[in-house]
């Protein structure tokens, strides 16, 4: 077995009481369990380097673990915050033998002197020797080997000496067995009793992570929720996926995860829509999304949103998915722009129709239905409608107004990002827009422009005035992929547009005019 350079000590007989140590240092904090010791609260043991400091630590100080002699053998050291600390890591010996589990690290500030900051220790706190073992080595090969539970393994490692702690201290033979196929591995570590051959304690030793994809039905391309464009399956960046009670992970721009699994007994592995990195999505009109699924280690589990493909779960599932993307359009061009980098409140379902808004901290939208005026509005949460409002937010972190500028800023997030010269495509259903960039463009000094064909609505000074700043970018864009290509062209305007985007001052101080 590799080990680190080994050193032992063996320590003298106690010198001090924990009193000693409380007097040296008052402010020092002593917590003390059976087998358990945490030191820390105070600098101890100023020396010239760390090896010095966490030795002289041990030689004053080691009857604060309530042991007379602590043979202790170095396994390690390690380097913490660039050289600013050194950890000493020591395992617990009995004649030779290496204690199970059992530590005593050290942790050492380096400054112009060496100070130790913190030791913890977990050992056994009786420390007789055993007597002689009663049975070999290949006496205790024999035990597992000779198992039906065991017969796949036929690589076994050499035993050797150690003390199991638990549940009473017991000295054992350890030595590993584990089989040949990769691709269904046997690996276990076999404790047997040196004194009867009785087999102690068997632990797996082959530790599989919990994987898998999430995704979700959501409207393809740029239209919205409507019978001619049924939700379809994409996957779901940036999303947390967690064992209920312990840690988790973010999906990776495929969709995928990977949960390390601490455990042998099966978990709850959990998803929900308002859990993202860049998305925390909230459902007005009912229960926000979540998903659940019972796991244990080395088993595969997909997560699918709105498998009903419901108006309110299709909405959230929008909006998780292009607020994501449109934080991901800047970030994967302005990658040192943190302003963005929040989970960014998203409101779905509102009981109102035909409108969605920013609002400082959150973008929301309505659903669907008919307004007083004879008008009918699809569910507003969905691409560019979201990248819109989204392109407020990134005017509101740029610390620019909004006006005529943000409203042209924000159209021209939405047709960049999309490629396509309408803003709210369908959204007083099929054939409609908010915004056409196919019409006339809008020149400076601004007047109101005619509304276009396809638009829904008349337009005010302040989206009407916004439309000479979409357009301009709409021509860029235009005249670029004639330069370069269509692909090429849009590639270089989007990231012309997030440069500029870090620079510009914005609109005229009078209504922002862009």
């Amino acid at each position: 077995m590799l080990r680190w350079m080994l050193i032992v000590f063996f320590l003298p007989t106690i010198l001090f009481a924990q009193t000693s140590l409380k007097e040296q240092y008052p402010d020092v904090t002593i917590q003390k369990r059976p087998g358990i010791t945490a030191v820390f609260g105070a600098t101890m043991n100023e020396a010239d380097d760390a090896p010095s400091a966490a030795i002289n630590w041990l030689g004053q100080y080691q009857n604060v673990f309530g042991i007379d002699n602590l043979d202790l053998e170095l396994i390690r050291t390690n380097e913490l915050k660039f050289g600013t600390h050194s950890v000493f890591v020591y395992r617990q010996m009995i004649g030779e033998v290496p204690v199970e589990e059992s530590f005593v690290r050290i942790v050492v500030a380096n400054g112009e002197k060496a100070v130790v900051s913190f030791v913890t220790g977990k050992y056994l706190v009786s420390a007789a020797e055993f007597p002689k073992p009663q049975i070999d080595a290949s006496e205790a090969l024999a035990v597992p080997s000779q198992m039906a539970q065991y017969r796949n393994l036929t690589i076994w490692e050499d035993p050797e000496l150690a003390i199991f702690r638990e549940p009473i201290p017991t000295q054992v033979w350890k030595f590993a067995g584990e089989s040949k196929d990769l691709a269904n591995p046997e690996r276990y570590i076999f404790f047997v009793d040196t004194a009867n051959g009785n087999l102690v304690h068997v632990e797996d030793d082959v530790h599989y992570d919990i994987w898998g994809n999430v995704s979700g039905y959501a409207s393809p391309g740029t239209q919205p929720d409507l019978p001619g464009n049924p939700p379809d399956l994409f996957t779901m960046s940036d999303i947390k996926v967690w064992i209920d009670g312990g840690s988790g992970v973010f999906t990776n721009r495929d969709g995928d995860y990977r949960l390390p699994y601490p455990t042998p007994y099966r978990v709850d592995v959990v998803t929900n829509i308002n859990q993202g990195m860049w998305a925390a999505v909230y459902n007005i009109g009912g229960d926000d999304l979540k998903l659940l699924q019972s796991a244990v280690g080395g088993e595969q589990h997909d997560f699918i949103y709105n498998i009903d493909t419901e108006e309110f779960d299709t909405s959230q599932v929008n909006a998780f998915i292009h607020v994501t993307s449109t934080h991901n359009f800047y970030k994967d061009r302005a990658p040192t722009f943190t302003a963005l980098d929040v989970s960014f409140h998203t409101d779905v379902n509102v009981n109102s129709v035909c409108n969605a808004y920013f609002m400082g901290n959150r973008i929301v939208f309505f659903r669907a239905g008919g307004n007083p005026f004879g008008m009918t509005c699809v569910n507003t949460a969905y691409s560019q409608v979201i990248a819109h409002e989204y392109g407020h937010f990134v005017v509101n972190r740029l610390g620019l107004a909004q006006g005529a500028f943000g409203e042209g800023y924000a159209d021209a997030v939405s047709l960049l990002q999309y490629d396509d010269y309408l803003v709210g495509r369908d959204f007083c259903m099929e054939n409609t827009s908010i915004r056409d960039y196919s019409c006339e463009p809008v020149t400076y000094p601004c007047e109101i422009p005619q509304q276009c064909n396809t638009e829904c609505f008349r337009h005010g000074w302040v989206h009407g005035c916004g439309k000479m700043l979409g357009g301009l970018w709409w021509l860029i864009r235009q005249n670029l992929g004639d330069v370069y290509g269509p692909e090429v062209g849009l590639e270089v305007t989007q990231q012309l547009f997030v440069d500029w985007s870090l620079i510009t001052n914005g609109g005229e101080p009078v209504g922002s005019n862009p």
